[in-house]
């Protein structure tokens, strides 16, 4: 394909985009010990998964701001509004286990001594919980935002003192996939929760930026390798929104970090448009640009049915190179946030208006049509639903005197009877 071919950058000073024109990288996965060597190095360049990292702003939660100035004379055109507190040094118990689980569940921990970063610098950690069956194991990189706006622009702290004693106290909501109740299949594995605190889909390892996310998750899993020793018989790595883009761009890594066993990736509420009418290019090249990323060696060789935007080939990619692992996605059919983010990307990223409900549902069943090809199990729901593991879909007593505040969720509803099948089906082995 000819994007993959070109002579030198226009600007020397400039990272070399010749291959992500259409597109970003999905990178070859590094042996497991170079992932084990660099967890604490403070400057990393990867070559990554990121044929889908500029995907990555599909399904970012907090993209609020289209063509906003950032004051460095460029024009941002996505940029989170997330707020978090910042966690206290000292203060936050590292491994601090709850005690408060009511309901006899296993409970869960924040860990906070990995030398993990925020994209302010400040300290972050991750969420376990040790589960009754140690032989499988759960990731999940929460929803987030996407700002490649300059420093001053993108500051995102730490997790946060509360936000983590309430997920570990479980006075707030937790989600479909941390529902300790019967009708969910992973109801007793060992869990991860990686909050988003970067702003950059768990995927950054720009230091300059400073793009902390993919660093980050190397640290959880050296870490769970030593807690862990014996490794696990079943692994599902799991991205909602914008980690669900960080998913994709993170799973050679992920996988390569608990081979032999095969890695199944469930991709929510985000997709690859297979052409650049849907996604535009100025998008991808931003991301490219921020995220230092390039195409793999063998992708001309793997993707044997390029599409018009070279990101889609990622689902024939990560198949390809990964046979014994499933891979699924789930999203509802007019999402509203990959509808506005997706069309803030046209016109050389200065349109305002988002893909109207109908381009949207099209270029979906084209993409869920393309990806089956490749073996890709897909769901696609009715509604408008930005994310969908965030709610509670499988507890029936939800909410409860623990969440007053949160609505009501049908569990006997359409789109709740479907993902639940979907999810016991995905992973049954």
């Amino acid at each position: 394909m000819s994007e993959f071919s070109g002579g030198p950058p226009a600007d020397p000073d400039e990272p070399d985009l010749r291959a992500l024109v259409d597109g970003a990288p999905v990178p070859g996965p590094p042996p497991v010990d170079a992932v084990r060597r660099r967890v604490r190095r403070r400057s990393m360049r990867r070559r990554a998964t990121g044929a889908v990292a500029a995907l990555a702003l599909l399904a970012s939660a907090g993209v609020v701001a289209a063509n906003r100035d950032t004051g460095g004379g460029e024009r941002e055109v996505f940029a989170g509004t997330d707020e978090q507190s910042t966690i206290p040094p000292d203060e936050t118990s590292t491994s601090e286990t709850s005690t408060s689980e009511a309901s006899g569940a296993p409970p869960w921990q924040w860990v906070d001594d990995l030398d993990m970063t925020a994209r302010d610098g400040s300290p972050t950690g991750y969420l376990l919980r040790t589960g009754a069956d140690t032989t499988r194991l759960l990731i999940h990189l929460a929803d987030g935002d996407l700002c490649l706006a300059p420093e001053a622009a993108c500051t995102r702290e730490g997790f946060g003192d509360d936000a983590a004693t309430a997920f570990v106290e479980g006075t707030s909501p937790r989600g479909a996939l941390f529902d300790v109740v019967e009708n969910n299949p992973f109801a007793t594995w060992t869990a991860v929760e990686i909050p988003s605190t970067t702003a950059d889909l768990h995927a950054g390892l720009n230091d300059e930026t400073p793009l902390t996310g993919a660093r980050n998750l190397e640290l959880v899993l050296a870490d769970l390798a030593t807690r862990f020793p014996a490794g696990f018989g079943q692994v599902a790595f799991v991205g909602t929104g914008a980690g669900g883009l960080g998913s994709m761009i993170n799973y050679p890594t992920v996988a390569a970090a608990f081979a032999p066993t095969a890695v199944d990736l469930l991709v929510d509420s985000a997709i690859i448009p297979l052409t650049t009418d849907l996604l535009g290019a100025c998008l991808v090249s931003r991301l490219a640009r921020a995220l230092d990323r390039t195409y793999p060696d063998d992708w001309e060789a793997v993707v044997t049915e390029p599409q018009d935007q070279a990101l889609a080939g990622s689902y024939q990619y990560l198949a390809d190179q990964h046979p014994d692992a499933r891979f699924g996605v789930i999203v509802t059919e007019g999402n509203e946030r990959l509808r506005t983010a997706l069309g803030r990307s046209l016109d050389d990223c200065q349109a305002d208006e988002p893909l109207s409900e109908a381009e949207f549902a099209a270029g979906t069943t084209a993409v869920m049509a393309h990806a089956e090809r490749f073996g890709w199990e897909t769901l696609v729901l009715p509604g408008t639903t930005a994310t969908l593991l965030d709610a509670d879909y499988l507890d029936a007593d939800y909410p409860d005197a623990d969440y007053p505040d949160t609505d009501p969720v049908d569990t006997d509803s359409e789109t709740a009877v479907a993902l639940l099948a979907f999810l016991q089906e995905f992973t049954n082995r």
